[in-house]
């Protein structure tokens, strides 16, 4: 009988340790499952990377922003050129430049920095990231995270406050540039006819006058169109120069 009674309390604490541990394995799963749903529901990209740069986290914006599901990137890397991110100009930074790795190396966060990730459908979408080291409890670090956002609407806005301010100074300088230019050309143009009225039959000279009071109206007719512009337009010059397209920024028809 005692040799029963033992082995049943053996079995009653064996059956209660593995009952908490349990326990603790179901509250480890289910906190888990709760990160998983905070990562998903942010409305950055967010992906997780262990230390070699094999994704092990990638959240529903991160899918949403580049077109890529779960499925197409669990279990790779992140240099596989899967988002290829490039800077402005158009170089790579995935294998030499990377922002993760860095922050890995160097145990410390970066950004925000704005480079362009390619779609899964090809294009180049314009994202603003940032990146971080994760550790474990002792300080080691076991990986990297990555925050982005798609910034295409951001830097359209931006866009177009800056042609806006370029179409005010334009407007403001074409105005002026009329307004100064206007008398003098006029007294030009009456002291031209005054000048062909004392000539006798000098025909050469009469003809040379002629010319001048062409180029003159001409120079008028784009005073007029420098006072009615409302757009701002531009067009190629020479030397690579970019220089405003007079006509087509103007509401006066060429």
């Amino acid at each position: 009988m005692s040799i029963a009674i033992i082995f049943i309390f053996v079995v009653s604490i064996f059956l209660s340790v593995l009952k908490e541990k349990n326990r603790k394995l179901r509250r480890l799963i289910s906190e888990n499952d709760y990160l998983h749903k905070i990562i998903d529901s942010a409305n950055e990209g967010i992906y997780v990377t262990d230390v070699r740069r094999k994704f092990i986290i990638w959240n529903e914006a991160s899918q949403r922003i580049s077109g890529y599901s779960k499925e197409d990137v669990m279990g790779r890397y992140c240099f596989d050129n899967i988002l290829d991110h490039t800077d402005e100009n158009g170089k790579n930074l995935c294998h030499d430049h990377c922002l993760l790795v860095k922050s890995m190396n160097d145990r410390k966060s970066y950004g925000p920095e704005v480079l362009y990730l390619k779609h899964r459908n090809g294009c180049k979408i314009p994202v603003e990231i940032m990146t971080g080291p994760i550790f474990d409890m002792e300080g080691n670090v076991i990986g990297g995270v990555e925050t982005f956002r798609d910034i295409t609407e951001r830097l359209e806005k931006e866009r177009l406050t800056v042609e806006k301010k370029q179409l005010e100074v334009v407007i403001a300088l074409a105005g002026a540039a009329a307004h100064e230019l206007r008398q003098p050309l006029q007294a030009i143009i009456a002291l031209l006819s005054l000048m062909r009225n004392d000539l006798s039959d000098n025909s050469e000279i009469k003809g040379y006058l002629d010319d001048i009071e062409k180029s003159c109206y001409r120079i008028n007719n784009i005073i007029k169109k420098m006072g009615t512009i409302t757009d701002y337009k531009i067009k190629d010059y020479a030397g690579n120069i970019k220089i405003l397209d007079i006509d087509k920024s103007s509401d006066i028809l060429p």
